[in-house]
């Protein structure tokens, strides 16, 4: 008999809450350095999932695209250490927080619904200078020789010796 819990994902709630999410008509107003609850939904694999009901967890928000897009990164109150982790400490007197940076990516701003707090400029420039000194480290897959990973998804490399069609490009 195994010990192994096996954690069932809920795609389908998930996805009748991204629906509504989608239909939103207004967006909140929100800046840089602010972290707010967001239905972050719930992923596949080891991509951070949100949690309870609302699918949610803490953002960051690292830069502001637009007034409707965001470059966020999820936070968790677990205490983690390691090469993607950035503690930020207590936030607005809630539980401490580390910015799990492997997760970060844009977001719609659809998916915030409650401002907790800010994290100070200090702070979220030491977050972006630690995102900067450790980029996502992407490990290439080897393949038989002449043929492309993905070939069908990037046709310029899916033939063999395949030659630039750029003038004065040399391969």
């Amino acid at each position: 008999m195994s010990n192994t819990i096996i954690y069932k994902k809920d795609f389908d709630g998930w996805n009748r809450l991204k629906k509504k999410l989608d239909k939103r008509e207004s967006v909140p107003n929100f800046n840089e350095g602010e972290v707010w609850w967001a239905n972050i939904g719930t992923n596949v694999s080891f991509e951070q999932d949100g949690k309870s009901e609302n699918y949610s967890r803490p953002v960051l928000i690292i830069g502001k695209i637009n007034q409707v897009m965001f470059f966020g990164v999820p936070l968790t109150s677990q205490s983690k250490r390691g090469y993607y982790y950035f503690e930020l400490g207590e936030i607005e007197e809630e539980i401490v927080s580390v910015a799990m940076i492997s997760q970060a990516r844009s977001f719609s701003a659809n998916r915030l619904y409650e401002r907790i707090g800010t994290i100070g400029k200090k702070k979220l420039t030491r977050v972006r200078r630690l995102m900067a000194e450790r980029p996502i480290k992407i490990v290439p897959t080897k393949r038989p020789s002449g043929v492309a990973a993905n070939a069908d998804l990037c046709p310029k490399y899916s033939k063999p010796n395949v030659k630039s069609q750029v003038k004065g490009v040399k391969k």
